[in-house]
């Protein structure tokens, strides 16, 4: 039986969990200051707008796609951007250490400022944000700082129908939980340990499920990790192991 938060009580014969996932929030020194926001909701979108007039100075935690593409769209709007990437470049998951660095020169020209290799350790300032003091000691100026540190899988509703959960919802090749009957599929559902968090894998594993839910077995087989990066006025493509961790060599460059 599925309970609804008003008290409804509906049968079921098979349940599919698509709960998502929500902002990582790291856990900084006033991170709970005004002017500090994630960018996931239209609400996100909606209230950074609103600031958006106020500001000049912004630092973006996390230099992956998503923080490059804010951080593009707030250059352009005239705003001062600085990114900083715990990882010794950026897009650590897209791009190898030279593929990385061509990037941030053609990104430094578009008006973007680097730290990599290092975190932010304090957010400044009384309610509001003021700057943001890093791990490497640097105290930049922040008027809105804007957190993009990835997903963690929203997994409560799973946990507590005592489904096992670890780095997300565990599921098979036909998106079935460890739960007989109970799917999981998209950004809270962990495929060989994996959550990818991109729109095109949610897609289908939604297909996915809804197949072997309705009774026609089908697996899912596991695309080619690609994205694509389009702000820089070069398009930028990223597809399959690119060893970011550089323990392979490479053979075409």
């Amino acid at each position: 039986v599925a309970v609804t938060q008003q008290g409804e009580a509906m049968g079921w014969d098979k349940v599919l969990i698509a709960t998502g996932g929500a902002p990582y929030i790291p856990d900084i020194q006033g991170v709970r200051k005004k002017g500090v926001f994630t960018l996931r909701s239209l609400t996100d979108a909606q209230e950074i707008l609103t600031r958006i007039p106020e500001v000049k100075n912004v630092v973006i935690i996390g230099g992956g796609l998503l923080g490059l593409e804010a951080g593009h769209a707030l250059i352009k709007q005239g705003k001062k951007v600085t990114v900083l990437e715990y990882a010794h470049r950026i897009l650590p998951r897209q791009l190898d250490a030279q593929g990385a660095e061509l990037l941030m020169e053609k990104m430094v020209g578009l008006g973007f400022q680097f730290h990599t290799g290092t975190a932010a350790k304090e957010f400044t300032g009384e309610e509001q944000v003021t700057g943001v003091i890093a791990s490497s000691g640097a105290m930049i100026p922040a008027d809105m700082v804007l957190i993009s540190a990835g997903i963690r899988p929203v997994t409560v509703l799973a946990e507590t129908a005592k489904i096992p959960c670890k780095n997300g919802i565990p599921i098979a090749a036909t998106m079935e939980t460890q739960t007989p009957g109970v799917f999981a599929a998209g950004d809270c559902a962990s495929f060989n340990g994996t959550i990818h968090g991109i729109w095109a894998t949610g897609i289908e594993q939604g297909r996915i499920a809804g197949l072997n839910m309705c009774g026609k077995p089908t697996e899912y087989k596991e695309p080619a990790f690609s994205t694509m990066l389009k702000v820089t006025g070069t398009y930028l493509g990223s597809v399959g192991d690119v060893d970011a961790e550089e323990r392979q060599d490479s053979v075409i460059r």
